[in-house]
């Protein structure tokens, strides 16, 4: 099933979830929001790793897409910001004294973050590569870049970044890095030096009960502690008074779990050390790429109600509105895409409280999808049964080339369920009008499509709402 769309300007993405262009397909997205050199205006800049057919589930590059903060439905492809050859022929000394010529061979790029340096003021971009999990810096005078001259930081996976509000005692402001260990499933985090960049060696805190650890700084969570059950994909905020640490964690149990959850923790320090503050209180979970999980309609079971796959992402404040951006897995090939929901956020009592979100199709508009406008099939945001969406994997997208903009919802079956939240309704419709429904089937058979409608779920804790047959 599908539908067909007014052609587009090239690179351009149609309103709601996924958000960006439909072929594009970048997981663990970081979002920040940096003035427009070019304008002067706030835009709101996503930076991921590139599932691509040409190294599978991440690729050689990153690439940046934008969009102004007063229209976060007009996202714009900025190009290549760096790619991993850059790194060939780099030479650097590692922690054990070890001289190194790196070449990538077939390594590529895992996800990135993007801070702004207020001394330098240039942008700064933290890469890591997938194999030798070597982290880096480069740099930019733009948002987008192209980001250059990169120099090596240590070993580390799932760099994130903070550039804190707080100043040292030269009067820069701190600079925090965390990452990740893949062998471990840890969470590491230390103080850079704001002019050279490097570990302050005296600063790292490692995971919790870390047999290493010296002058008690072992505060960090781990794939073990409950509750935090942290895995990877670590992402870092400052809230108010808080920090705010979210991450891919492993669905409330010791095992690798799921992975399609960011939870977060929080704590007054950068290190959730409780020498120094509060120690890291478990939040709770922002997002499911799951969706829901309800009873199965042709089984006593419970059943997960979309296609269920690793996470990570990041927050954002965009417009007075909080929003989490994560990834959904299509179930064809490397092809995940970004997706967006908006998120409550407050703090009461001396707690930070985000309430879960749900999964939906709405994207940036949180207001509701336009029933009157085309939408692409493949922003369904509730699936049952068989189905896959279709964007393409067999092909990398060159954004400045024409294509036709159509992105079906392919294998489904009998049992097939899919569903799409929310339409507006109540914005235009009058009393008396009537909405037809047009469908574009690109393969057909004989065969039953029973078209349902509910009404909203007030928040993802709300019991499902009644479908009604119409």
């Amino acid at each position: 099933m599908e539908n067909k769309l007014s052609k587009r300007v090239s690179g351009q993405a149609a309103a709601g979830n996924p958000f960006m262009a439909p072929w594009e397909r970048i997981p663990d997205g970081e979002p920040r929001v940096f003035t427009d050199p070019n304008t002067g205006k706030q835009r709101m800049y996503v930076y991921g790793s590139h599932d691509t057919t040409v190294r599978g589930f991440c690729g050689p590059d990153h690439v940046v897409w934008s969009a102004p903060v007063d229209d976060l439905t007009a996202w714009r492809h900025d190009g290549v910001a760096f790619h991993i050859d850059q790194l060939d022929g780099l030479s650097f000394t590692v922690e054990n004294g070890t001289q190194i010529t790196f070449r990538p061979g077939q390594e590529h790029l895992y996800a990135p973050d993007v801070v702004y340096h207020p001394q330098r003021k240039t942008y700064l971009m933290f890469v890591f590569t997938s194999v030798s999990h070597f982290m880096f810096v480069a740099e930019s005078e733009r948002p987008e870049g192209p980001y250059l001259n990169p120099r090596y930081i240590g070993p580390g996976f799932d760099p994130a970044v903070l550039v804190d509000d707080q100043k040292d005692e030269n009067g820069n402001q701190r600079i925090y890095l965390y990452w990740s260990v893949e062998s471990e499933r840890s969470a590491y985090v230390c103080e850079l030096d704001p002019v050279t960049l490097k570990k302050i060696d005296a600063t790292l805190h490692v995971p919790m009960g870390h047999s290493t650890a010296a002058n008690g700084n072992d505060t960090m969570p781990h794939r073990h502690l409950a509750p935090f059950y942290f895995f990877e994909g670590p992402s870092i905020r400052k809230v108010g008074p808080f920090y705010v640490l979210s991450y891919a964690k492993t669905d409330d149990c010791p095992g690798i779990g799921s992975l399609a959850e960011i939870g977060y923790a929080y704590s007054d320090n950068p290190y959730g050390d409780p020498r120094q503050g509060s120690p890291w209180q478990f939040g709770g979970v922002i997002v499911d790429n799951r969706g829901e999980i309800i009873q199965d309609p042709y089984s006593s079971g419970d059943v997960a109600t979309y296609k269920g796959g690793n996470n990570h992402g990041g927050m954002i404040e965009a417009g007075g509105q909080w929003y989490q951006i994560y990834h959904r897995w299509t179930g064809v090939g490397p092809t995940r895409q970004a997706m967006a929901e908006p998120i409550s956020l407050r703090i009461e009592q001396g707690k930070l409280i985000i309430e879960q979100a749900e999964v939906t199709s709405q994207g940036f508009r949180k207001e509701g999808l336009d029933p009157y406008e085309s939408q692409y099939a493949i922003s369904a945001c509730f699936g049952l049964g068989s189905y896959s969406f279709d964007v393409n994997p067999a092909q990398d997208f060159d954004p400045n080339t024409a294509r036709e903009d159509r992105y079906p919802v392919t294998n489904l079956k009998n049992r097939s369920w899919l569903g799409y939240k929310y339409f507006r309704f109540d914005k235009q419709l009058k009393e008396g009008d009537q909405l037809f429904l047009t469908l574009l089937l690109k393969d057909y058979a004989a065969a039953t499509i029973n078209v349902y409608a509910s009404e909203p779920k007030e928040s993802w804790y709300a019991p499902e709402q009644p479908r009604t047959r119409i």
